[in-house]
């Protein structure tokens, strides 16, 4: 066996080079994205070098974006930044601050030239107060101006930055998949309850993980309470996405059986499509009260089992 085996590998390798007098083939050439980051504050530009001395040290920093390929960019001290990345369309989605970020309220989209350093122009955020909004999500203005002369120095070519669509598609459709996902079971403590939620939730245009969705639910709760007497309830409401992985929801907690009163609720969701942790507030008449839960998704555990 083995002495048929080291014919065949050589056979292999040399069959795998290039013949003589054809060359190579090239690889794709990289491109560059260049542009400038800058900051306004009452009228007045605040460099990311003051910037980051306002903000006690924090690196400020900025990533590019293509499907699940993420590029860093140098950013200088006078907000000039550079970017090494593949050909094709990237986004700009946030600026790094420190260990947290600034998401834009308007992703940026950028083409990069194969081959060429291309410029996106200079990406102006205003705050009112750039020390206390830069890194707090505090939606920011931002603007995209052609300064590519001055940045680039004739250099390279010019593809402004603009405001980019919806990556899920404006009308992404709600397939059955979608709707299994959005059952989900969760643990729920509440004082010294424990509780067990069913809750089914519905979304309109777009699966439920993606960023800007609307959402309807209801759901079964049973406690159990320090001396194992059990109490239901139904709840009912509605929610909406600002981000992906964020869950805000409100609705009406009945109780079933006699006795007691509807409530108002308030739920955060924070977490994926196969689990997250819920902080509740239920607006009871007696006071509000606290609720604490992880919940699951059936249909996504059972999926990653097949």
């Amino acid at each position: 066996m083995i002495s048929f085996a080291l014919p065949l590998a050589l056979a292999a390798a040399l069959a795998s080079l290039p013949s003589a007098g054809t060359a190579p083939s090239r690889p794709t050439l990289r491109a560059s994205v260049t542009g400038r980051l800058r900051f306004v504050q009452g009228g007045k530009t605040v460099s990311v070098g003051d910037a980051q001395r306002l903000l006690g040290g924090k690196r400020i920093g900025l990533t590019l974006r293509a499907g699940w390929n993420v590029a860093q960019a140098r950013v200088d001290p006078d907000g000039r930044f550079s970017a090494d990345v593949d050909p094709g369309t990237w986004r700009l989605e946030w600026i790094d601050v420190g260990e947290g970020a600034e998401v834009l309220p308007t992703p940026l989209e950028a083409e990069a030239r194969d081959g060429r350093s291309t410029c996106i122009g200079q990406v102006t955020l205003t705050f009112d107060d750039v020390q206390s909004e830069l890194g707090a999500n505090a939606a920011g203005t931002v603007t995209v101006e052609d300064k590519c002369d001055e940045l680039a120095k004739g250099k390279g070519s010019v593809s402004l930055a603009k405001p980019a669509g919806d990556p899920a598609g404006d009308q992404l459709a709600v397939d059955a998949m979608d709707v299994l996902m959005g059952l989900r079971t969760e643990a729920a403590f509440q004082k010294d309850d424990l509780g067990l939620r069913v809750s089914w939730s519905v979304p309109f245009r777009r699966p439920l993980s993606w960023q800007g969705n609307f959402l309807v639910s209801g759901g079964v709760i049973r406690y159990w309470d320090a001396d194992k007497n059990t109490r239901d309830a139904l709840e009912v409401g509605g929610g909406f996405s600002p981000y992906g992985g964020i869950e805000l929801a409100g609705g009406l907690q009945a109780p079933l059986g006699s006795g007691g009163k509807a409530a108002p609720w308030a739920n955060l969701r924070w977490g994926g499509n196969a689990y997250a942790l819920n902080f509740r507030a239920i607006f009871a008449p007696g006071g509000t009260v606290w609720c604490f839960g992880l919940d699951l998704t059936p249909f996504h555990v059972l999926g990653s089992f097949l």
